[in-house]
C-alpha cells in the first residue's frame, strides 16, 4: 500500500552573499510553527532551490512532504550572476585613460586590480576565483565593472581640453 503524501511545503528565504560565504544557516519558520534551519554553503546562489526531505507540511496518515526553499540574495555591495560576483568599480578619467594600479574590496578582502589604459564604462576586470563557491569545489569570478568618475569640482584644464576635443582645435 502506498501512502500518499502530504503537499511540499514552498517558501523563500533572504541571505547575503555574506551569508553563503560564512557558510550561515538561515532559519525559515513552517505554518506548524517548527523552525528550519536552511543549509547555504557550496554551491548555494540566487534562485537555487533547496529541498529539506520530510520537512513540509504534516497531515494526518500521509507521508510528510518535503520543503522546497527557493534561495534569494538579497542587494547588498556585490551583485550575483550565477556563481559570479559583480562589482562597481569606481575609476577617475584620467585613470580610466591612463590605466593605473587599484584595490578593491573582493569578498573575501582587497584585491589588488590592473585598471588597462582605455577604460571605459562598458569594462569588466574579471579576478578569477574569487566569486561564490561551487560544489565542485571551484569558485566563480569577481567581475569588476569600471564606472566613470567625474572630479568633485569642474577642472578648467579638463574643461578646456574636452571642449578642444568637441569642437576642434582653433589655434
Amino acid at each position: 500500500v502506498k501512502v500518499e503524501t502530504a503537499p511540499d511545503f514552498v517558501a523563500d528565504v533572504t541571505v547575503s552573499v555574506e551569508d553563503i560565504l560564512n557558510k550561515v544557516r538561515p532559519t525559515i519558520e513552517t505554518p506548524d510553527g517548527q523552525t528550519l534551519r536552511v543549509p547555504v554553503g557550496a554551491g548555494s546562489t540566487d534562485g537555487q532551490v533547496i529541498r529539506l526531505k520530510e520537512a513540509g507540511h504534516r497531515i494526518e496518515n500521509l507521508k510528510r512532504g518535503d520543503a522546497v526553499i527557493t534561495l534569494r540574495v538579497a542587494p547588498g555591495r556585490f551583485r550575483v550572476d550565477g556563481f559570479d560576483l559583480k562589482v562597481d568599480l569606481p575609476v577617475t578619467i584620467e585613470n580610466a585613460v591612463l590605466g593605473c594600479e587599484t584595490t578593491i574590496d573582493g569578498p573575501l578582502g582587497p584585491l589588488p586590480v590592473t585598471v588597462p589604459a582605455w577604460s571605459g564604462s562598458d569594462h569588466q576586470i574579471r579576478i578569477p576565483g574569487e566569486g561564490l563557491l561551487m560544489e565542485n569545489g571551484e569558485r566563480g569570478d569577481l567581475v569588476a565593472e569600471i564606472r566613470l568618475l567625474l572630479w568633485e569640482k569642474p577642472d578648467d584644464k579638463m574643461i578646456d581640453l574636452m571642449r578642444s576635443l568637441r569642437e576642434g582645435l582653433y589655434l
